[in-house]
């Protein structure tokens, strides 16, 4: 079986920000994948095929409820992740250790992912425009 579609590589091409259209966490202990999908049918149909073309088959892909989000959420600070070099960048105000804020928060990601803290909120949206815009 075909595990991508024939229009993923048009896709990329055309929309090459963000291959998932949808704001998601991925529990790779659990091999759980959950999707904030706010507008509901007939979008959630999509879940099937981004599971197939992006995860392994193992993996199970599963449509966040508004409860169920904002827990994940509430143990994640705002952040976005930098695909091509496998890196994810954190806003954390305060003065916490790195390290330990680090190691926290780098588990809700893939394995080999590096993490990066910024303090400051303005660079951090900056960098996420840039990154967005690339």
């Amino acid at each position: 079986m075909q595990r991508k579609s024939k229009f993923t590589n048009e896709y990329k091409k055309k929309y090459g920000k963000n291959p998932i259209p949808f704001p998601h966490i991925v529990l790779d202990k659990k091999k759980l994948v959950y999707f904030h999908i706010i507008s509901g049918f007939p979008a959630t149909l999509a879940v099937k095929p981004i599971m197939r073309e992006h995860f392994p088959d193992d993996y199970k892909g599963i449509i966040a409820s508004d409860k169920t989000w904002r827990e994940l959420m509430k143990n994640l600070p705002p952040h976005f992740v930098i695909q091509k070099d496998k890196k994810v960048v954190f806003l954390v105000k305060g003065i916490f250790p790195d390290k330990i804020t680090l190691d926290q928060y780098i588990n809700y990601f893939p394995e080999g992912y590096k993490g990066i803290l910024v303090r400051c909120e303005e660079s951090f949206y900056k960098m996420r425009m840039r990154e967005n815009n690339i």
